[in-house]
């Protein structure tokens, strides 16, 4: 489930059902982008997102991000949680 967010252009696109016209998330990527974030705020615990095999889901290990999960919303973009 999605508490909080790091971003809040993406909390508005998120709460308005990908209907806000934001900076973060690029026109051609809104629907894909609105589904993916859905799947995280039902998803109970992290590899509940596994089933998929198109979100290609990534425990990240190294760097900056350390202990975060990514689902991968096109070869560019990701969306990175804990």
């Amino acid at each position: 489930m999605i508490k909080t967010f790091g971003n809040q252009e993406l909390k508005l696109f998120f709460v308005t059902k990908g209907k806000a016209h934001v900076k973060c998330v690029p026109s051609e990527l809104g629907r894909i982008t609105y589904h993916k974030l859905l799947m995280i705020d039902q998803a109970k615990k992290s590899q509940d997102l596994r089933i998929i095999k198109g979100n290609h889901l990534e425990k990240l290990t190294s760097g900056k991000y350390t202990g975060y999960h990514s689902v991968r919303i096109s070869r560019q973009y990701r969306l990175l949680f804990v």
